[in-house]
């Protein structure tokens, strides 16, 4: 094979490798090469807002579209028809039995919600620690950290979540410590959860919720609610002000057939 042959074989090998290498970087490995040209590192906290902001949204969108849930639940749900359109819709309080009250099927709904929500944030939370990290050290920093520990405090209005951790970071110039991160979140999903909680103690124990009264005191959140024909009834809560929306079965008091 003549010389220059060989040169254009060498030169198609070398960009099938770099190729490879960009494959592998961006599809294989948790490296985002983007991330070295968005590494605004002046702000700490921003940065981890940046990082976490858009992935966190959309684990609050899987909870409100599955009702509460992260995935679609596939038992004790009612199939729910809307529009041409079928949803599996938990039962928060259900019982067997005629007459009897409904029994909870989530009792502290509002502490489920939050460990739910933490099983899927922290991962991402330990991970975007480890990026910033390595943010600095590309920025000439020797870094010194451990571990991040991730908590939810949540409000009527919001939820926070809170990162606490010991990073230093030092240069030529100077040494910086990091401890403690908040990033607020601005979802009512706490708010609907403690008002479902709220109808079920109600339901439990009555039989009934007066959610027109309800309405009548607060104006925060709407409340609608459908009667099937067994029976259930389904709750409809949006919040007013987010547009935020679940639903959730009720079976309590039954009556039989004819009475």
């Amino acid at each position: 094979m003549k010389k220059g042959g060989q040169l254009t074989l060498l030169v198609i090998a070398g960009i099938v490798a770099i190729l490879l290498a960009l494959i592998y970087v961006l599809v294989v490995s948790d490296y985002n090469i983007l991330d070295i040209f968005n590494e605004d590192i002046s702000d700490p906290n921003l940065y981890l807002e940046s990082c976490l902001a858009g992935d966190i949204s959309e684990i609050v969108n899987s909870f409100l579209e599955n009702n509460f849930y992260y995935e679609e639940i596939e038992e004790n749900f009612f199939l729910y028809n809307d529009e041409d359109e079928s949803e599996k819709v938990p039962y928060l309080c259900k019982v067997g039995e005629f007459y009897s009250p409904c029994i909870n099927q989530e009792p502290n709904l509002p502490a489920k919600l939050k460990q739910d929500l933490l099983d899927e944030i922290i991962p991402l939370a330990e991970n975007c620690w480890l990026k910033m990290a390595a943010a600095y050290e590309r920025n000439g920093y020797v870094v010194e950290t451990d571990g991040i520990e991730v908590d939810i405090v949540s409000r009527q209005e919001n939820f926070e979540i809170q990162l606490e951790g010991n990073m230093k970071i030092t240069s030529t110039e100077e040494t910086e410590a990091f401890e403690a991160f908040e990033i607020q979140i601005d979802s009512h999903i706490f708010n609907l959860a403690s008002l479902a909680t709220e109808i079920v103690n109600f339901e439990s124990t009555l039989c009934e919720f007066d959610y027109i009264n309800w309405m009548n005191t607060y104006n925060d959140i709407f409340i609608s609610r459908y009667r099937a024909g067994d029976q259930t009834k389904i709750y409809t809560l949006k919040d007013r002000y987010t547009d935020e929306e679940i639903k959730f079965a009720i079976k309590t008091c039954v009556l039989p057939a004819g009475t």
